[in-house]
């Protein structure tokens, strides 16, 4: 008798031990006080939602079932028809007191001409942009950092573009985009 729960206590222990010791692959949750953006998942209560992002009409920029581990049901998804290409932007005011900025997000796509902006803004002027391509055909967390000199009244934008197509109908999608002021 003792030797069955001296044996139970023991796998007991030993699942435990397997189970905090497995990598978790479920990316973090944007939402938090230091998410500047409003809407970082595509969806709300479960439904697609869009607030806060200018996307394009559909077929070009839709909200789709497909997100990454740990993103929801639904992902933002741009597409290019011969050859216009989908977009989805959002800007946000920037932080004065702020230099750095940190990006970052999920993607995967077909498209070998997606690629993603950050911009800086004063006046209506683009000062400062860096972009990324996005390359992965499967889900990959994108990061983008830059340090900004930042002015009162300016503001960031992110935009996600799906540049062109010629014979076949390329797709991205984006999900858990968080930006946040670093320092």
């Amino acid at each position: 008798m003792k030797t069955k729960i001296i044996f139970s206590l023991l796998i007991a222990i030993g699942l435990l031990i397997i189970i905090s010791c497995s990598e978790d692959e479920n990316p973090t949750n944007p939402a938090g006080e230091d998410n500047i953006l409003v809407n970082s998942t595509f969806e709300k209560n479960g439904a697609p939602y869009e607030d806060g992002w200018k996307i394009s009409p559909p077929p070009r920029g839709e909200i789709v079932e497909d997100a990454p581990s740990g993103g929801g049901d639904y992902s933002l998804q741009l597409a290019a028809f011969d050859p216009e290409g989908g977009s989805a932007t959002i800007t946000v005011a920037a932080m004065e007191d702020k230099m750095i900025y940190k990006l970052s997000l999920w993607a995967k796509t077909n498209s070998p001409s997606s690629v993603i902006f950050f911009d800086q803004i004063r006046n209506g002027v683009v000062v400062s942009r860096e972009e990324v391509d996005v390359s992965d055909s499967s889900w990959k967390e994108i990061f983008l950092t830059d340090t900004l000199n930042i002015a009162a009244g300016d503001s960031l934008r992110i935009t996600f573009m799906e540049r062109l197509s010629q014979l076949v109908q390329l797709k991205t999608n984006y999900d858990l985009c968080k930006l946040a002021a670093v320092e």
